[in-house]
């Protein structure tokens, strides 16, 4: 089995391309999604974030912890040791779910699986996969996506710059993907890359 790590910058379009490849017929998952899931109301997790950020979450009236992401995105993307925080509680368990995804493909047979892991470079998870795909566009593209995600143009830089550069995760990758394409030149693009592979 190849698996394929898709990563690259907030906004840049990882979700979009990791879509085109299950259309393609790869095996995909998501660590945003699983991330998701992890901190559904009540969950462990959800708990443990709540201990630490109790001003993003709110209680149920019979005491079941819920996580604001909209405030602990702009608590955690704009203070570095609360971002740290919160991947030191997130990043095991979410690695964890990936990993047995992985052994699951692999106990079924699958040829390709895409991982879509924004912080691949970030938490050192490159061995994780066999090829590195980087999703990007513009920077004004981002900010773009962003704004129209409801976030303010300062918020939205600010959480572009906490991540790694683009140009730093591109110069890592096997490949760079560019979404700020037509549709058709992207899936001509990412189809591309599956049959080389």
């Amino acid at each position: 089995m190849i698996k394929i790590g898709v990563t690259g910058g907030i906004a840049t379009g990882k979700s979009t391309v990791l879509n085109i490849m299950r259309n393609f017929g790869a095996s995909t998952c998501s660590a945003d999604e699983i991330a998701q899931n992890l901190m559904r109301s009540g969950t462990d997790l959800t708990w443990r974030v709540c201990q630490e950020f109790p001003d993003c979450c709110s209680w149920s009236t019979d005491g079941t912890p819920s996580v604001d992401r909209q405030k602990l995105g702009s608590v955690v993307f704009t203070d570095t040791r609360a971002r740290q925080v919160l991947d030191s509680l997130t990043h095991p368990r979410i690695v964890e779910v990936l990993r047995s995804t992985s052994d699951a493909w692999n106990c079924s047979g699958v040829q390709v699986g895409a991982i879509e892991i924004p912080l691949l470079y970030e938490a050192g998870l490159e061995n994780m996969v066999d090829f590195i795909v980087v999703v990007a566009c513009s920077e004004t593209e981002q900010i773009r996506r962003l704004t129209e995600r409801g976030l303010s143009e300062s918020d939205a830089q600010a959480r572009i710059s906490a991540q790694l550069p683009q140009d730093l995760k591109e110069q890592k990758a096997n490949v760079v993907v560019r979404t700020d394409l037509s549709t058709s030149q992207l899936r001509s693009d990412v189809q591309a890359v599956l049959q080389s592979l």
